[in-house]
């Protein structure tokens, strides 16, 4: 039984040491690298890392050269069974208020390996509250 309880805790450490120690700045810029692939650029934005996160603060993005928009802050979580993205004070291009508000106070992306084959999205803004489930498996939204 005691080695058994020593194994456990073990692993525990090993999974908590590598969602503390893993290159958050790394895996931020390989996303960065993955959009460019579609034209998506993000610049201007400032990098701070702390324990189980990472804070990106005023990114502009841009599709195809067109500016869209401006994202005061980002916060991505790294937990392992957990993972979710925060973004705060989003304000698109003026070229959209035609077809949608241009401000968004608050969009959350969340995954979690109890729910593996789906995506939890939530956002709040001038259009009210939205609340939506990415099915992965039937690329449903």
């Amino acid at each position: 039984m005691k080695k058994v309880a020593k194994f456990f805790a073990y692993t525990l450490f090993f999974i908590v040491a590598l969602m503390a120690f893993i290159p958050k700045a790394s895996v931020y810029y390989l996303a960065e690298k993955n959009l460019k692939t579609f034209d998506i650029v993000v610049s201007k934005e400032s990098l701070v890392e702390s324990l189980f996160s990472l804070d990106v603060k005023n990114l502009d993005i841009s599709a195809k050269g067109v500016e869209s928009a401006y994202v005061n802050s980002v916060t991505f979580t790294f937990l392992g069974l957990y993972n979710g993205m925060t973004f705060k004070q989003i304000k698109l291009s003026s070229i959209v208020e035609a077809y949608l508000p241009s401000k968004i106070k608050l969009v959350t992306v969340e995954y979690s390996l109890l729910h593996p084959l789906s995506i939890e999205i939530g956002s709040l803004g001038e259009f009210g509250i939205l609340n939506a489930r990415f099915d992965l498996l039937e690329l449903k939204l």
